[in-house]
């Protein structure tokens, strides 16, 4: 009869210490997963933080259905009348190297002009009737700033100022992930006045 009860008790000594190496199994367990999963969403977090603009392709965007980068005859057929042609002296960046640059304004738009070659520097809505067409959006004159806002990166960190209680605001885009250079909206008491191209030295 002693050694049955002993046996008993030895067995529920056992089982106690099996179902508390399992709890504490099962703790370690979910402890690691808790810990995995935020890391995941530091980095997830640390991802979004690093994503400032957004992105309109070069090759996204059409004036007059051409690109805004084009060659000079398919330029000259587009606008067969400039407004003025005026020579560019660059101080520095790409244009710098360029033999001869040239700035062609028509309708409200500036294109330097080199060798065979047309790029669209600025446009100015409050002086055309032209369209900038995108994919995502249609930019004319009298655009409003909250049709933006659907590209957050670029809204979210967007500049203003007031200056006169004139009401300005700049977003900024990137031409592609790699590209220095970017593309810039400036908007006048909320409405669009002008697109142009930032390019650093």
């Amino acid at each position: 009869m002693v050694k049955l009860l002993s046996k008993i008790i030895i067995c529920m000594f056992l089982t106690c210490k099996s179902s508390e190496k399992k709890n504490v199994i099962s703790n370690v367990s979910i402890m690691e997963t808790d810990s995995i999963i935020n890391k995941k969403k530091k980095t997830v977090k640390s991802t979004i933080k690093t994503i400032e603009f957004d992105i309109f392709e070069f090759d996204s965007i059409k004036v007059k259905g051409s690109g805004i980068f084009l060659k000079k005859n398919i330029l000259e057929k587009k606008w067969s009348k400039f407004d003025s042609i005026k020579n560019f002296s660059a101080e520095c960046g790409y244009l710098a190297e360029k033999d001869s640059v040239k700035i062609y304004y028509v309708n409200g738009c500036s294109f330097f002009v080199y060798e065979d070659y047309a790029e669209l520097s600025e446009l100015d809505f409050s002086l055309s009737n032209e369209k900038l067409v995108h994919p995502q959006i249609t930019l004319r004159k009298g655009t409003e700033l909250n049709e933006f806002e659907k590209f957050e990166n670029s809204f979210r960190n967007r500049k203003e100022s007031k200056k006169d209680n004139i009401a300005y605001t700049v977003l900024t885009f990137l031409p592609n992930k790699e590209s220095d250079g970017r593309f810039r909206f400036l908007f006048v008491n909320g409405k669009l006045k002008s697109f142009y191209i930032w390019n650093p030295c």
